[in-house]
């Protein structure tokens, strides 16, 4: 991962997952790019990427018809019923963040600082995964009040 290259976009290269938790999250099903979704000058998520389980993968997701969609790095739009999830930082300190509601927090949202991409990588995992985890937990509660 050279941070001179174009796709880069001037990231800083201690601001960019490493291929073994991009690859950790691919082989769970999660999308995700090589490099970051954010500008490097983002005020809530500098340099950060915005990971998605898509609806067809097995784990955690919202019951009901307001699903969304994105286009997977194929170009192929994909269904979406579970948050995406923002996940930032620079050398040993990494950011993850649910944020849905405008203003926030609402249900299911959150923001937790992790003292590494490691630990940081795990609680995406967790959250889209672990049909015990309090922020799904919450927002799912949510989700099934408004339907």
């Amino acid at each position: 991962m050279n941070r001179d290259r174009i796709q880069n976009g001037g990231h800083p290269e201690d601001c960019l997952l490493s291929p073994a938790s991009i690859d950790r999250l691919r082989r769970k099903g999660v999308h995700g790019s090589d490099w970051p979704f954010y500008h490097p000058s983002h005020l809530l998520c500098p340099s950060g990427y915005r990971v998605i389980l898509p609806a067809n993968v097995p784990g955690n997701h919202y019951p009901g018809p307001d699903n969304g969609y994105f286009t997977d790095q194929s170009g192929n739009y994909r269904e979406v019923n579970t948050p995406a999830v923002s996940v930032w930082g620079k050398g040993p300190v990494w950011q993850v963040c649910v944020s849905e509601y405008a203003p926030g927090p609402g249900p299911g949202d959150f923001s937790e600082s992790f003292n590494s991409q490691d630990d940081a990588i795990h609680a995406v995992l967790d959250f889209f995964f672990n049909p015990e985890n309090e922020h799904f937990v919450a927002g799912l509660r949510a989700e099934r009040l408004d339907s």
